[in-house]
């Protein structure tokens, strides 16, 4: 047997295209359906909707097909820079048909350097991208003199340079032509070039189309980069099925539920950060909850799954999370949990978080390091053979040879095998030995040590690791032997964005300095990576929840798990604002889920304090009537991750000695004695903002006075007061001989710096208003 033959009950395999070719596929649908819809392109970001019958897809096609040829000549291979848009389905197509190899640019993450890199290891000799990228277009020319360029503005101007093309002789490639280059982190900082064939791909397309029951109604939501395997797949995949693309311009939270109502769609595949996310939109759900009855299950895999998070929203949404395994060498899908589970297996199976069963075209095992296979339950590699495995990588027979020893391909990852329910199940116990994970992105370590080493060159033995993370399933963290004060400065560096060289996505979140004794080696001195994950993991995801330590307090970002810190901050809250304003542990969960919520934690690791706060707009916080539209009833679910400004909208410690209360009669309520009681200071807590923090000359000024804002604050007479902390034209200094309370408004400054946001601002109460004023019933 080799790595592409297949066994099925005892009996070696031949796989079985569903049609002979991508050109067959769409020549009989078009003739079967030729008026119904193959592609809707729902471009929310325009305003536009872009909609493609079979018929058309197919003209289409074989005319970009005959461009392709002519453009190309006796050459083979084209590349294209785009983000989601229907050019590329078709461009893809049109080399399954034309012979010629399609290669897929990453348009956020590749540098110039790595697309040069890319297109020539490629030979790629033309390049398609949008008109925009015309100046990055010359500087490739520059690097690759014989590489043609043609720009491309929106759809029309495509159908308008391939109208002119017949759609004209065909030339029919074989199934096990190379059709497909996609680039891969490797070990090394260069990533590998996996080829892949119209054969690997059908057979994934097929295995998925069994394996989640697609059948013509479907209408699929295609939201992830059409760059990445998994896009690309489950293109095919609806398409084999005489089924509907729904094709966004890119994953978007607020629009995700709007999508797939407006175009009644029956699923989609994410990864966890999507479903992490989506968890907090309950509210545009319900909005559309009568048109999204159709949608009968998401594919979820690509990074790390949280059968926690997992549970969450198959609970809330009453939709099935169907984890599947694969990576781009297998073509997309190798495993994948069955669709026809009865309910209490299914949940056993989320509970365990099993990545599945072998799909209809693949095997899978685990294999020892000698290449003989694991027992259950024992530890090994999970290995994958089939029609759906990568010919090999491009130019590259060192990787070619481990990827296929013992003849499987061999997936880097580390897993074993359950028997349940009858079949064998596989369980995946750690990722990849170095290549992190994060958002269903692969993240070269070395890539990244290498770029700190050249940015640093005081750092010594610097190694990039991944750590868990709840929202992207891993980060990027580091350790190094070297000095506090030098890691220091590379997070410092890494929090503003300063790193050259590096993409925010790629920049480390967390960084420990550590003794080389602290090192984990093998006998021959080897540093173990996986090792240095165990051991340090927990220890960076808490340094990467940190924004200053202070000689008193780590001043740290609380996460929705950490029940014990926020059972601490509701106390305090309620302690300290009363009985008519107290929350609950639910609501400070949801503040730490939704918002911004920095606690005070002393070295014993006890909560002294918490602030809550979120990102906004001044457009969105001028809308807002009343404090509990503004946090969203204290949750923190108006929380906008682009907002460019922070206001804090709570701030709590333990009572202290109370204040001087007034003895002065109360005089009655007015609008300019109230205005000329918050300016004079009176007011302990609006004296509190009014003082300079941070380094800075001023404290904060008043900027809008709101009366009925908060109803039920009846010491401060349901006002709140808008306050503006001075603009952020330098980093904030942290007093650690000032009060709990400045450090935290001090912290939410830092915070702010570091999150490149200039305008601060806090939603705060006049605490003492009740006694200085009566107000008329």
């Amino acid at each position: 047997m080799t790595p592409w033959d297949l066994e099925k009950n005892g009996q070696k395999t031949e796989f079985d295209p569903p049609f002979p070719s991508a050109f067959a596929l769409l020549a009989h649908f078009a003739k079967t359906t030729g008026g119904k819809e193959a592609v809707i392109f729902d471009d929310f970001d325009n305003g536009n909707t872009i909609s493609l019958t079979y018929l058309s897809l197919l003209n289409l096609v074989k005319q970009t097909a005959d461009f392709l040829t002519k453009q190309l000549g006796v050459e083979k291979t084209f590349a294209y820079a785009f983000t989601n848009r229907p050019e590329i389905i078709v461009l893809n197509l049109a080399a399954m048909i034309a012979g010629k190899i399609f290669v897929p640019l990453d348009v956020k993450r590749d540098s110039l350097e790595q697309k040069a890199y890319k297109l020539k290891l490629a030979n790629a000799k033309l390049l398609i991208l949008p008109s925009a990228g015309q100046e990055e277009a010359q500087k490739l020319q520059n690097l690759l003199p014989k590489l043609q360029v043609v720009e491309i503005e929106n759809f029309a101007d495509f159908q308008k340079k391939i109208e002119t093309f017949p759609a004209g002789a065909l030339h029919n490639p074989k199934l096990e032509e190379d059709c497909l280059i996609l680039f891969t982190s490797g070990t090394t900082s260069l990533p590998k070039g996996v080829r892949l064939t119209a054969k690997s791909l059908l057979a994934n397309a097929d295995s998925i189309a069994k394996w989640l029951e697609f059948n013509e109604n479907d209408r699929f939501n295609i939201l992830l980069p059409l760059h990445h395997i998994n896009s690309t797949t489950f293109s095919l995949t609806t398409l084999l099925c005489g089924a509907t693309i729904v094709l966004s311009p890119r994953y978007s939270k607020s629009n995700f539920w709007k999508t797939l109502a407006n175009y009644f769609c029956t699923g989609a595949s994410i990864v966890p950060t999507i479903a992490y996310d989506l968890l907090s939109e309950t509210e545009n759900f319900q909005i559309h909850k009568n048109k999204l009855k159709e949608v009968r299950r998401f594919q979820i895999g690509s990074a790390p799954v949280n059968p926690s998070i997992a549970k969450k929203f198959i609970d809330q949404y009453g939709i099935p999370l169907i984890q599947g395994y694969g990576q781009t060498e297998t073509s997309l899908r190798s495993a994948g949990v069955p669709m026809d589970l009865p309910k209490d297996e299914y949940r056993k199976i989320i509970d365990l978080n099993s990545v599945g069963t072998e799909l209809k075209w693949t095997n899978v095992t685990i294999l020892k390091e000698d290449g003989t296979e694991c027992a259950e339950e024992e530890n090994g590699e999970i290995c994958v053979r089939g029609p759906v495995i990568t010919p090999g990588y491009l130019d590259n027979p060192n990787e070619n040879k481990k990827a296929f020893a013992y003849n499987w391909f061999h997936s880097g990852d580390r897993g074993y095998f359950k028997m349940l329910f009858g079949k064998k199940y596989f369980f995946l116990t750690g990722r990849m030995a170095e290549i992190i994970k994060k958002g269903g992105v692969l993240i070269s370590p070395t890539a990244i040590e290498n770029t700190l080493l050249k940015n640093y060159p005081d750092l010594k033995q610097v190694f990039v690791v991944g750590f868990p993370d709840p929202r992207f399933g891993e980060e990027v963290g580091f350790v190094s032997i070297s000095s506090e004060s030098m890691v220091g400065k590379v997070l410092e560096d890494a929090k503003m964005g300063k790193i050259k060289g590096l993409s925010a996505y790629e920049t480390p979140k967390a960084g420990l300095a550590i003794s080389e004794n602290d090192l984990p080696k093998t006998s021959t001195g080897k540093i173990i990576r996986t090792k240095i994950k165990e051991i340090f993991g927990q220890k960076l995801w808490e340094n990467s929840h940190t924004v200053f330590s202070a000689a008193d307090f780590d001043f740290k970002i609380i996460s929705p798990e950490e029940t014990e810190l926020l059972k601490q901050a509701t106390q305090i809250n309620n302690l300290a604002w009363g009985k008519n304003m107290e929350s609950s542990l639910d609501e400070f969960t949801s503040r730490a889920g939704n918002g911004i919520l920095i606690g005070a934690v002393d070295h014993g690791g006890k909560l002294q304090g918490s602030i809550s706060a979120l990102k906004t707009t001044k457009e969105e916080l001028e809308k807002y009537p009343s404090y509990q539209e503004t946090t969203g009833n204290g949750t923190l679910k108006t929380h906008n991750r682009k907002g460019d400004i922070l206001i804090c909208v709570a701030i709590s410690t333990p009572p202290a000695k109370t204040h001087e209360a007034n003895s002065i009669v109360r005089e009655k309520l007015t609008p300019e004695g109230f205005e000329n009681y918050i300016n004079s200071l009176k007011d302990y807590v609006i004296r509190f903002h009014s003082k300079p923090k941070g380094g800075f000359e001023k404290g904060a000024e008043v900027i809008k006075i709101l009366p009925d804002f908060r109803p039920q604050d009846q010491d401060a007479l349901g006002f709140n007061v808008l306050m503006k902390y001075p603009t952020l034209s330098q980093k904030p200094a942290i007093n650690p001989d000032a009060s709990t309370g400045t450090q935290l408004i001090e912290a939410a400054l830092l915070y702010a710096y570091y999150q490149k946001i200039k305008d601060v601002y806090v939603l705060t109460r006049p605490a003492q208003a009740s006694e200085y004023f009566e107000k008329s019933t």
